[in-house]
């Protein structure tokens, strides 16, 4: 009896682990991209505070200088040499203004997404948390679709994005030596 209890067990955590390593490769077929991440997570979880911060470029760049003291591991590498504030974007997907600034050292330039926005600012953490949560157990798109609005194409790109994400975080976190988590949930 517990043979076949264990067995049952072990069927449904390798069938776990199978969903998870097919969503790891659909994530593989996403183009990288050449020049890296372009962007900085910045510990920020309330939209109406962000928004403020974000219209003043005082405020903003205090707010910046703050955090790149706490976890400067977020940050590119460069950022210690200075930075100048590059503009506005408008998000189309969202709606929502994104900051972004130039680097002195490499001129690169970066846009500053606060955490309550996932990757590719394909949505807000607080929507995408539990759909995205389900779809680790197996949950169909068309179920997630079904229950929480969109199309099942939408819940594929999402998940995608996020391993995207969170794989290249990972080299990035390995290339560099840091050890500490990333931004988002």
């Amino acid at each position: 009896m517990i043979n076949v209890w264990l067995t049952a067990r072990r069927r449904s955590q390798l069938e776990g682990i199978r969903i998870l390593l097919r969503e790891i490769q659909s994530a593989i077929v996403v183009k990288k991209s050449q020049r890296g991440s372009k962007t900085i997570c910045v510990p920020m979880f309330d939209e109406q505070e962000y928004q403020v911060i974000v219209e003043n470029q005082q405020l903003f760049r205090q707010y910046l200088d703050e955090m790149r003291e706490k976890p400067p591991e977020i940050f590119p590498s460069g950022m210690e040499k200075g930075y100048s504030l590059y503009g506005l974007i408008k998000s189309s997907k969202l709606g929502l203004r994104i900051r972004r600034i130039q680097l002195k050292a490499t001129k690169q330039i970066y846009q500053v997404r606060p955490s309550f926005v996932m990757p590719y600012m394909i949505g807000k953490t607080e929507e995408l948390e539990k759909p995205l949560y389900l779809r680790r157990f197996g949950v169909p798109y068309e179920a997630l679709a079904y229950v929480f609005g969109q199309d099942p194409m939408y819940w594929y790109r999402a998940t995608a994005a996020r391993l995207s994400f969170f794989s290249h975080w990972n080299n990035r976190k390995r290339s560099s030596g840091n050890t500490r988590a990333s931004c988002g949930r």
